[in-house]
């Protein structure tokens, strides 16, 4: 079955307004921290965390757009049939997209290491522990504590 290029052009765009809607719904964690949610005004920690958690959102989206780079440079080389100029293109966008990636990664880094040193967001930098092992460390504290008494 042969598509024109106009049914082409329209499911190349459905597919990518698609894709570009996933990370959307995948991402749970809300901007604005519980601290900010009240009637009152907020402290001073509270905006900080608030900029970090939009700074964390910049810097996920920016990480997915340099890794779509680095996708693109790799198809570009793979795709180039023999030619110097895509291949020479595919390798500058594959420097370019590493180069990128390496300073979101740094940049990401400064940041939970200037909110930490700051004392703000403790909650939103640890990693919390699975319930289950939670439950499971709340038992033998207790049956702990039952057996010594």
């Amino acid at each position: 079955m042969r598509y024109s290029p106009r049914k082409k052009a329209a499911l190349a765009a459905a597919a990518s307004s698609a894709f570009l809607l996933l990370p959307a719904t995948a991402f749970a964690v809300s901007i604005v921290p519980e601290c900010a949610r009240g009637s009152e005004l907020a402290q001073l920690p509270c905006m900080l965390e608030t900029l970090g958690n939009i700074a964390q959102l910049i810097l996920g989206v920016t990480g997915g757009l340099a890794l779509l780079m680095f996708v693109y440079g790799g198809f570009l080389i793979l795709s180039s049939g023999g030619s110097q100029d895509k291949v020479k293109k595919g390798k500058d966008i594959l420097v370019s997209a590493v180069i990128g990636i390496f300073i979101i990664l740094l940049a990401g880094y400064l940041i939970r290491y200037g909110l930490a040193r700051l004392g703000v967001g403790d909650e939103y930098l640890e990693t919390p522990a699975p319930a289950e092992e939670a439950e499971g460390e709340e038992s033998e504290t207790e049956s702990g504590g039952e057996e010594e008494g």
